[in-house]
């Protein structure tokens, strides 16, 4: 395995969604789609959740250097810490405390960003998944499904809906597939 290989299976992979860099606080036509991002402002990042510690500690204004792997090829681009849209900075820290385990306070951070912009698909995913991860399931799936209305082409999504109902099937004591 090459060492370009070796940095794209360890690195954070952008989404594939047109505004990520503004999503990131970082503004239009900065970062693009599909982007790895291996460095920013000199620190290693090995997972999104390096990412998102590393730009909510970065002031507003400040320029930073970011080395991204962007078809093939390392690259590196200045870009300027930015604001984040309410409903994006409501959605990160919805997901802050839904990885340390308070699925409560999460569900609300994610209730306000949805409030914000009824049409987040992505908020609905992961209220969704803190629903799941509390033990609601139905919850979980109404919010896959409306995920699932709002962007029908984001296979993850029905994963995410298909493995809940398996766990509603499985707790009804019913084998798969009967």
């Amino acid at each position: 395995m090459s060492e370009l290989e070796k940095k794209l299976r360890e690195n954070v992979t952008l989404p594939l969604w047109p505004d990520v860099g503004q999503m990131l606080g970082l503004g239009k036509n900065s970062i693009d789609p599909g982007d790895v991002i291996v460095k920013f402002d000199g620190k290693e990042i090995k997972q999104y959740r390096d990412l998102t510690r590393v730009l909510d500690d970065t002031p507003v204004g400040k320029q930073a250097a970011v080395l991204v792997i962007r078809k093939g090829k390392e690259e590196t681009k200045t870009v300027t810490i930015g604001r984040l849209p309410e409903h994006i900075a409501l959605f990160r820290q919805g997901n802050t405390a839904r990885y340390s385990g308070d699925y409560d306070r999460a569900i609300v951070a994610y209730d306000e960003a949805i409030r914000l912009n009824p049409n987040y698909a992505v908020a609905f995913i992961n209220r969704g998944l803190a629903y799941e991860q509390k033990g609601d399931n139905d919850r979980a799936i109404a919010d896959y499904d409306e995920a699932i209305r709002l962007d029908p082409k984001d296979a993850v999504f029905f994963c995410y809906r298909g493995k809940a109902k398996l766990k509603i099937k499985n707790a009804s004591g019913r084998k798969l597939g009967s």
